[in-house]
Formats: C-alpha cells, structure tokens, sequence
C-alpha cells in the first residue's frame, strides 16, 4: 500500500509534464490516461532490469533524496505552469534546499573535527598501562 501511494506521488509530476508535453493535460481522462500508461511501462521496465536494486537505491538516495523529493517536483511543476506565483515558489524552495545542504555539510564537518580531535582508544590504554 505505502509503495503504491509512493509511487503515484513521485510520478504524478512527471505525469503532467508528461501530459503537458503530449497536449492531451486539458483533455478527457481516456487520453490522459493512455498518455501515462509508457510511463508507467518504462518505470516497470527499469525496475525489472536492475533487479539488485537495494544497494544502488541506498547510494541514490543517500545522494538524490534532496533533488528528487524537493527539486524535480517543483521544476516539473514549474515547468507544467508557467505563472509568476511557480516560479516565486520555486525560488523559496531553491534556497530552503540550499539552507539544508549547508547546515548538513557544516554539521558533518564539525562531527569530523570533533571525531578527529578526540583521544582514542589506544592513547587511553596506554594512559592506563602507565598506573
């Protein structure tokens, strides 16, 4: 259930670009739908041809989860409704992406120096050989 709700959140946006781009977005449901239906072909053919996908999707999304969750719906979405308002949107979430990027490396960076700097556990044993 949670992987079907998923899936049609994540490729709703690719949808009505989709849809946008085949000129069928103002039309009757049938030809939306028979518009959507080689994406969804092509999103089924990728996932039966990589079938060891759990290793490769934990290093996608350790990398894309920001893009793929924030970005690519707000440009397709941009892209699909050219307004002044779209694009105002996507500028705030530019910059709250580029906020969170910043804090997550600052933060990992001071977790390193942090790492670095501390004694370890071989300079603590030799400390307590000397008693």
């Amino acid at each position: 259930m949670t992987q079907s709700i998923s899936f049609i959140i994540f490729v709703h946006p690719i949808f009505l670009l989709v849809e946008k781009f085949a000129r069928v977005h103002h039309r009757s449901m049938l030809l939306r739908i028979l518009v959507r239906i080689p994406v969804v072909v092509l999103v089924w053919f990728v996932a039966l041809a990589i079938p060891f996908f759990g290793p490769i999707n934990s290093v996608m999304g350790a990398f894309l989860l920001t893009v793929v969750v924030y970005m690519l719906p707000l440009a397709t979405f941009m892209y699909a409704y050219r307004t002044k308002a779209a694009r105002q949107v996507l500028l705030f979430f530019i910059l709250m992406i580029l906020f969170y990027w910043v804090s997550i490396l600052h933060s990992s960076n001071l977790y390193i120096y942090d790492h670095h700097h501390q004694s370890s556990f071989s300079t603590l044993q030799d400390h307590f050989d000397t008693f």
